[in-house]
């Protein structure tokens, strides 16, 4: 078909729209990292140099701070596509790169060996007002960041839950890889609102956020997964619930403790909901050597002791769950057992 040349740039107008209207894909920005090695004017590995590594572009960037070891080598990780300085100071020693680090995304940069010299005064002044404003920084940083987390625990604290949520949210976006927010937001849907699906979902971004992170500690780490299993429990997804355990009482030990009486306790009744008896017996004497007041797994510890028909093992549990709770939901089956044995 022959078209006229109105319709043919009526065509062309529309192939140019349309080719307009497709997004092109923003490239993700991964960080890259810088090496190298400080050297002493004798040219010796300097041990325990500080090299200071600043966007030479951007000052709202704060500067990374690097510190040499035994063989005078340095690394600084988490560096934004750009262009950096590196700079090194140790006692009246001084250096700087002759040329600045240029990093393209995700790039791992050798910057070589940089020796140090006896620095100058001007120098030494100008490290001494960097170290300043960084300090200064840093200070101004921490205080905005204590403040967002004060009003947010306020807020939860007050009952204002969505603001809560809302807030802790804000405090995760000053804070690196801030899974005990989002702990804390699970915790508010899951215990204050009663909604588990919401709770879920923080909880599963704080295991996100924790495995991103170099510094939280074995509690938090181990505290989503415990949640989680008490969420699966509930659900009766009690193989999810019982990996979810194991997961938080392997990652408490792997921290040098000696794990989480409750996590040890939902393990155990997912074990016993899959009439899994001896595993769940193992987990619940766990739960009591490490709470000795938690008086439900005393319970759940004589019921798996009763169903292997274990009965004189499951009558100083049973005693010794009566004594924390007398009143205790499950007091009236422990008793009738007790009387059924005697």
């Amino acid at each position: 078909m022959t078209h006229t040349p109105i319709v043919r740039r009526l065509i062309l107008s529309a192939l140019v729209a349309a080719c307009a209207a497709i997004a092109v894909p923003a490239v993700a920005q991964a960080p890259g990292s810088v090496r190298g090695r400080v050297l002493d004017p004798e040219s010796q590995p300097a041990l325990g140099a500080q090299v200071t590594i600043e966007n030479a572009k951007d000052s709202t960037k704060e500067p990374i701070i690097a510190i040499t070891n035994l063989t005078g080598e340095f690394a600084a990780d988490g560096l934004a596509p750009g262009t950096w300085t590196v700079t090194a100071v140790q006692g009246k020693f001084f250096a700087q790169r002759k040329e600045p680090v240029v990093i393209a995304n995700g790039e791992k940069v050798d910057a070589g060996d940089i020796k140090m010299h006896v620095g100058t005064g001007d120098e030494m002044r100008k490290v001494a007002d960097a170290q300043k404003a960084l300090v200064a920084k840093h200070n101004e940083r921490s205080a905005k960041e204590q403040a967002a987390v004060k009003a947010a625990d306020d807020a939860r604290d007050a009952g204002n839950f969505d603001d809560a949520i809302a807030k802790y949210t804000d405090v995760a976006g000053l804070l690196t890889n801030c899974g005990l927010c989002y702990i804390r937001i699970g915790d508010i849907y899951l215990d204050k609102k009663n909604d588990p699906a919401d709770a879920e979902k923080a909880y599963l971004k704080a295991i996100d956020l924790n495995n991103a992170s170099s510094t939280a500690s074995a509690n938090t780490k181990a505290a989503p997964y415990a949640k989680l299993a008490t969420i699966y429990n509930s659900q009766q997804k009690f193989d999810d619930a019982s990996k979810m355990s194991a997961k938080a009482n392997e990652l408490l030990e792997a921290g040098g403790g000696t794990g989480d009486p409750t996590a040890a306790y939902n393990q155990g009744v997912s074990l016993w909901n899959a009439q899994k008896m001896p595993e769940a017996q193992a987990q619940f004497e766990k739960a009591v050597k490490l709470d000795p007041k938690m008086a439900e797994a005393y319970y759940y510890l004589a019921m798996t002791l009763v169903n292997q028909n274990k009965i004189p093992a499951a009558k100083p549990n049973l005693e010794t769950y009566l004594k924390l709770a007398p009143d205790g939901p499950n007091a009236a089956t422990a008793k009738a057992i007790l009387d059924s044995i005697k």
